[in-house]
């Protein structure tokens, strides 16, 4: 942001910077609150299942005390467009370089910006697209690339492409501008515009599968450009760009003397990373024009009073699941619901990282990786290519219990899409060049793991908590199998593994349930009955308390502490430690965020506490970061509350309040036609049932503190920690501060 943007305000990050955020004092914040949130600066965006006239009624009464304020008045430098190329280069904790190339582009919704949105989809919108093609699998100098445009109401914004450089950042420019240059030469194709505009209908329509998904649109919609019809004309304006006019566009725009060129580089290792601080700002700003910045949203709502129209909302038609077996085996799981003319189709398969060897860890995710890089009938190109006209997505891989094949598309392709599922399925035909290919792309996803906080200390705690289990590592496995492992190995490990009787495929959406078993008796009927080589879960031993450490260059200090082991996933005791993760570490009111984030200064900067289980037993875990100053001393309260939750009920107000988050979130967390599959799927094939929503539901309203705190105390213990540090941590201290949590729990 801040090459591209030099003297506005949109060149600092939102969030802001850590040394001033220190020195913000409480009064601050509430002067900056006081001051902005006023009703006639707020947009109120109410929906779901409601009725409407009740809705307004409660509003109206909650915010007839507050009356419309004056605004400060705001304007912001005009930000000029640079008259010759740019360029900035910085270091990160990343294990490869990356590469940002931008371009000044135009204002949301003015001349330019839905063509430069086409040219994007184009360039690096999709697995088809030209940029995926040529640079990342043909010539291999990325390992990811996208194109995209970035506009805004409040300004003109910037073209971009991003990418994962395999090693030489030049050659990967180079390549990258090469393609960008063929497109404005040689112009644009009817079938990729036409992909283009497809998935872009898709996406707009696919916006609305959620309450939170649907009230985001609207409210961005009213903000942003005062119509919350915005995406429909959206969607009708795509239709009507030409080619010419995408080309027309680019050649505007994609000048090569305003590119602005980013390169992220990997820092040094044993080099010391500092957090980013304020640039001074540019001298020129005090001399540019200026905008005024409009605060008060009176215009829009008196616009919107004079679009208002009634009228009854569209019927939706929401049918119980169905449920049929195929003769092979296959059990098909049918959800009709008419909300959004889409359908989500999704294939599970029993195993998934539980099903390697301990010693073969990634083999799975590789395999079903590998099956969207072709099959007998079709080529990975035309594979991408034809899930891309159709504007659909279909995705492969596995997760810690499962292999998947994930897919959503507009209802009317439902045929085309089942067929492509169970070519994916049946027939991928695991070329060993398309392996050589891919291969280089998950090594970088596995040298990735360091590259965030989070993700660098998960591996760690996993390769001690789990060790010698298939689960010591995440589903992408290690670095050496993957790096030997052959496209034969591959092949074998998925067909042995493949077998009806241990698959659920889910259909849900605006679907016709006959016509569902239709489709799917014709298109894998001949998925054979049972796999080669049988699923079993493998033994999984008590951990020992262990504690990791290990020196990381960035700028903190990370702590994960796991506790148990704690039962799978379909044991009763689950529901409860879902209410204690929530009582835990639920934001603001959870006893862990009070502790460490709000008494005092605070200590950390983010904390939460989670469950992780599935068909094998897991942990309950408790994350946070700080600085290393402050490390032993939020240790020392994070255990302090902990060992309280073994030995002290909760009040019962607290543990009501965990409940119900923990129920609405179960809720929430399935409004999706992906997300109702996947969830209903998974049910089915751990064996659990669909009715195992109901069952977690009524285990949760049970708990009472009393049961909570048993729970509490039969599984908080046996700890084990894993410390991503600055400096070296003595891990004396880490021991005695764990002391009260390491007993072994009673078998």
């Amino acid at each position: 942001q801040g090459v591209r943007f030099q003297a506005h305000p949109a060149r600092h990050p939102t969030i802001g910077y850590v040394d001033e955020f220190k020195k913000i004092e409480r009064d601050e914040v509430y002067d900056f609150y006081r001051r902005m949130y006023v009703p006639n600066n707020m947009v109120f965006v109410v929906t779901g299942d409601i009725e409407r006239k009740t809705v307004v009624d409660q509003i109206a009464k909650l915010w007839s005390g507050s009356s419309a304020r004056d605004l400060p008045e705001l304007s912001f430098p005009i930000e000029p467009p640079p008259t010759s190329p740019r360029e900035a280069r910085g270091v990160a904790s990343i294990q490869r370089p990356r590469l940002r190339l931008a371009w000044p582009s135009t204002r949301a919704n003015t001349p330019g910006d839905y063509e430069l949105d086409l040219l994007a989809g184009i360039l690096g919108g999709g697995e088809a697209s030209r940029l995926v093609r040529s640079v990342r699998d043909r010539d291999q100098a990325v390992t990811d690339i996208q194109a995209y445009n970035s506009s805004f109401s409040w300004g003109e914004g910037f073209f971009g492409v991003d990418a994962d450089v395999t090693a030489d950042v030049g050659q990967a420019k180079e390549r990258i501008l090469a393609e960008v240059r063929r497109v404005l030469d040689g112009g644009v194709g009817k079938d990729e515009l036409a992909t283009a505009k497809r998935q872009m209908i898709a996406a707009v329509t696919m916006s609305g599968q959620t309450a939170e998904g649907l009230a985001s649109v609207l409210a961005n919609n009213v903000t942003d450009y005062g119509d919350p019809d915005y995406h429909r004309r959206y969607a009708e304006k795509i239709q009507s760009i030409g080619a010419d006019a995408v080309v027309e566009a680019g050649r505007r725009y994609l000048d090569p003397q305003r590119l602005m060129t980013i390169v992220l580089e990997p820092a040094a290792e044993g080099a010391p990373l500092e957090m980013p601080k304020r640039d001074l700002e540019a001298a020129t700003a005090a001399t540019l024009p200026r905008e005024p910045v409009d605060l008060d949203n009176r215009k829009i709502a008196d616009s919107l009073r004079s679009r208002a129209r009634s009228g009854e909302a569209r019927t939706i038609e929401t049918a119980a699941v169905e449920t049929f077996v195929l003769p092979n085996g296959l059990r098909v799981l049918i959800g009709r619901s008419t909300l959004v003319p889409a359908v989500a189709v999704h294939m599970y398969h029993l195993g998934g990282l539980l099903a390697d060897p301990p010693t073969r860890l990634g083999l799975a995710n590789a395999a079903s990786e590998l099956r969207m890089r072709g099959t007998e009938r079709r080529s990975a190109d035309e594979l991408s290519q034809e899930i891309e006209s159709l504007g659909a997505t279909i995705s492969t891989g596995c997760g810690n219990n499962s292999t998947f094949t994930q897919a959503v598309g507009l209802a009317e392709d439902l045929p085309r899409i089942v067929e492509l599922v169970a070519d994916v399925t049946l027939h991928p035909s695991f070329p060993a060049k398309e392996w050589e290919v891919l291969r280089e792309r998950l090594l970088a996803d596995i040298d990735g793991r360091s590259d965030h906080w989070t993700s660098e200390l998960s591996t760690l705690f996993r390769e001690s908590w789990f060790d010698g289990t298939p689960w010591e590592t995440n589903s992408l496995g290690q670095r050496e199998v993957v790096e030997k492992a052959t496209a034969d190995e591959l092949r074998r490990t998925y067909f042995d593994r493949l077998g009806a009787s241990t698959a659920v495929l889910a259909v849900f959406g605006d679907v016709e349930p006959g016509r569902v078993r239709e489709l799917a008796t014709k298109y894998l009927g001949e998925l054979p009955a049972s796999a080669k080589e049988p699923f079993k879960v493998p033994a999984f031993d008590q951990p020992a308390g262990k504690i990791v450490t290990k020196v990381s260059n960035k700028p903190l200090a990370a702590v994960q502490i796991g506790l148990g082991p704690t039962p799978t996933l379909d044991q009763p005791e689950f529901a409860k430690l879902q209410v204690l993760a929530e009582l835990l570490g639920a934001f603001p009111y959870g006893w862990l965020p009070q502790e460490l984030r709000g008494r005092g200064p605070g200590l950390v900067y983010a904390v939460s506490a989670f469950q992780f289980t599935g068909l094998a037993p897991g942990y309950f875990g408790v994350l946070w970061n700080t600085d290393f100053e402050q490390l032993e001393t939020a240790l020392d309260r994070t255990v302090a509350v902990l060992d309280r939750a073994r030995k002290e009920a909760a009040p019962a107000e607290d543990v009501e309040r965990a409940k119900a988050a923990v129920l609405a979130a179960e809720f929430l967390g399935k409004q999706s036609l992906s997300d109702r599959a996947a969830d209903a799927a998974l049910n089915v094939l751990y064996g659990m049932g669909l009715d195992e929503p109901e069952r977690v539901a009524e285990r949760v309203r049970s708990v009472d503190p009393a049961a909570l705190r048993e729970a509490a105390d039969r599984y908080l213990r046996n700890a084990s920690a894993a410390v991503l540090s600055a400096k070296p941590v003595d891990e004396a201290v880490l021991q005695r501060a764990l002391a009260p949590l390491t007993e072994t729990a009673d078998p």
